[in-house]
């Protein structure tokens, strides 16, 4: 039998630089529009620039820094790994599954931790640059 020995290389599409603000915006309040409602009226009038905000938000991860979410789950898994060896070493009813169960929890909750103040951290800079 003979193996397929193709290397698919997949490189996601990246914009280099952001939609200008308020381009999605005013494309909103056209959507708003053809479904027959009157996007200036009182209930309307901000919510495209609210839903703009909410998707550039929500499309954030997109161009987070791997290195970045790499480096916080490292940092958990040798905080964690610090803590439950040191633990397995000096108690009797501390074992390997305890230590490697918690080991991985560190990992990713510190990986999401440092991605979500990635995240606010840019957000910030944006908002002061703006």
């Amino acid at each position: 039998m003979k193996k397929n020995n193709r290397v698919i290389d997949f490189q996601p599409t990246v914009r280099e630089a952001p939609l200008p603000q308020g381009s999605i915006a005013s494309h909103l309040k056209a959507v708003i529009s053809a479904l027959g409602e009157e996007p200036d009226r009182d209930g309307l009038r901000s919510t495209p620039q609210r839903a703009e905000k909410a998707l550039r938000f929500l499309t954030s991860g997109y161009t987070a820094d791997i290195e970045k979410v790499v480096n916080g789950a490292l940092f958990g898994l040798f905080a964690y790994g610090t803590y439950d060896l040191t633990n397995q070493a000096t108690l009797k009813v501390w074992s390997t599954t305890i230590t490697l169960a918690d080991m991985a929890w560190g990992a990713t909750l510190t990986a999401i931790a440092a991605s979500a103040g990635f995240v606010a951290a840019r957000g910030f800079a944006r908002r002061r640059d703006a």
